[in-house]
């Protein structure tokens, strides 16, 4: 893009774009702005066209007082330009950018786009950084070890769900070298950077960027974490959704989260119960559980595609544990994207925005909401972390509750089914129990018993006999005896405070 004239109260620019394909002879270039023309015959059948592309935008360039043209070799490529006038605007729009305090600063920049780095590096150096561009993550490692420290990181990312985990973790380790962490992702959710805000980035912003917005979270006036997002709605989001899971603890958690952010929630305790609903009802969003009795996430993903009114409906593949490779396997059987259990709200959040393409509602922080529960419930215990177990809930005290004492209720019978199983030699019931505690361990604040039943499943995947994991089996049902102990003194306290 060039300026071809640039007066008091008007300018004439000039855009070109050049071609190195196939050019055209002179003949051909005669008839290139005939309606119904091209100038081979044979490109409408190649490339298809109907001939009247460049007679619309000649006509489009002299309504804008410009012009259109061309300079063309034959098999050397062709160059096109058009022209347009335009008025300037007497009134700037903006305040210049006082970014004195950012020259010599060093700033690493990941951008996988070739374009979006080029021009934002360009920015950037205008303001006397000193920018070290990179365009993958291969790179960005690189870069650290090379140099001791950077004054600012700038990371470009493209969040989903199933990579927010390893967004985080990309904070933490980027903090070790870097003074302060900033993201630039393909997201308005407020949620959802406000999340990210909350890992320890110094700000999160929408892109594409703009010099005045990246400058603002560069240098913010009060030096506290940015989060730039669009504006919200205070309201649920008008669509319906599906939520499908055997767990029945599970599942009432999901319809709580899930009941705060959508206007209507349908629930099925497993993949038959979920095809039937799916034949008479549209569902903007699935759940899927995946390890369910009568009919598994997988078999019910696809007669859901091939047989209802929910062929094109995103489904979101839940599950409590996944293998190495079984995540990308679950994308390749024709799942949207995956979320592992525990779920996160935020995350929810988020994946309901982006697959719905709907505005989410305004919400505190995970933060703001941490500090107001945890100022009016400190509750002291071993086996039991309350405050994670008002995390998995979203903060809700009744339902991280409820969620504790539903699992103390069906600790007893599922430790019995066990040993039952372990005598039997019974691996595959024995797989299915330790799947369905693993998965209620997720929403209950019980870590050491969580991560003892997790492994459990790891290795009973991972084809080990029960006799292997004897010891293994001992410290899980020691880690039970230990929540059912002090659960009632928790409930107990919980239900005080309630009520202080």
């Amino acid at each position: 893009v060039d300026t071809e004239r640039l007066e008091n109260n008007s300018a004439v620019f000039k855009v070109t774009v050049v071609d190195t394909g196939i050019g055209m002879n002179t003949e051909q270039q005669q008839t290139i702005f005939e309606a119904f023309g091209q100038a081979d015959k044979s490109v409408t059948r190649l490339y298809g066209g109907t001939g009247l592309g460049l007679v619309i935008s000649q006509r489009l360039a002299r309504e804008m007082k410009g012009d259109i043209g061309f300079i063309s070799e034959e098999r050397r490529g062709s160059t096109f330009w058009f022209t347009f006038e335009c008025e300037i605007n007497p009134v700037s729009l903006t305040q210049p950018i006082q970014v004195n305090e950012l020259a010599d600063k060093s700033i690493l920049y990941l951008e996988p786009h070739t374009h979006g780095r080029i021009a934002t590096s360009d920015v950037l150096s205008s303001w006397q950084m000193t920018v070290m561009p990179i365009e993958s993550l291969a790179e960005l490692s690189n870069a650290i070890e090379q140099q001791e420290s950077y004054d600012y990181a700038l990371i470009s990312h493209d969040v989903t769900p199933a990579s927010l985990a390893d967004l985080k973790a990309l904070i933490v380790t980027l903090k070790e070298k870097v003074g302060s962490v900033h993201l630039a992702i393909n997201s308005n959710s407020p949620n959802l950077q406000e999340a990210l805000v909350a890992s320890g980035a110094a700000s999160c912003l929408s892109k594409p960027l703009t010099p005045a917005r990246l400058a603002k979270a560069l240098l913010p006036a009060d030096n506290t974490p940015l989060a730039i997002t669009a504006q919200t709605v205070d309201q649920k989001v008008p669509i319906k959704v599906l939520a499908v899971d055997d767990n029945e603890a599970n599942l009432k958690l999901i319809k709580a989260l899930l009941s705060e952010q959508v206007q209507e929630v349908i629930t099925a305790s497993n993949g038959e119960e979920a095809l039937t609903l799916c034949k008479s009802e549209k569902f903007a969003l699935i759940f899927m559980d995946i390890q369910m009795p009568v009919m598994d996430g997988v078999t019910a993903l696809g007669h859901i595609k091939s047989s209802t009114f929910n062929d094109q409906t995103p489904i979101i593949a839940v599950t409590a544990h996944a293998l190495s490779g079984e995540k990308e396997k679950l994308l390749t059987e024709g799942f949207s994207s995956y979320m592992t259990k525990p779920i996160d709200e935020t995350m929810l959040k988020h994946t309901i925005y982006e697959y719905c393409d709907l505005d989410l509602l305004s919400a505190p922080t995970i933060a703001e909401q941490f500090v107001a529960v945890s100022k009016t419930i400190d509750i002291q215990a071993e086996a039991i972390d309350w405050q994670l177990a008002l995390s998995r809930t979203g903060n809700k005290v009744h339902l991280a509750k409820d969620m504790l004492s539903g699992l103390v209720k069906s600790l007893p019978e599922l430790k019995q089914q066990i040993e039952d199983a372990i005598t039997c030699q019974d691996n595959e019931q024995a797989q299915m129990l330790i799947h369905k505690l693993n998965g209620a361990c997720c929403y209950t604040g019980v870590p050491a018993l969580g991560k003892v039943a997790q492994q459990i499943e790891t290795q009973l995947k991972q084809q080990h006999t029960l006799d292997d994991l004897e010891p293994e089996f001992f410290e899980l049902f020691e880690r039970m005896e230990c929540v059912l102990e002090e659960a009632p003194r928790v409930i107990n306290d919980v239900e005080m405070l309630e009520d202080v």
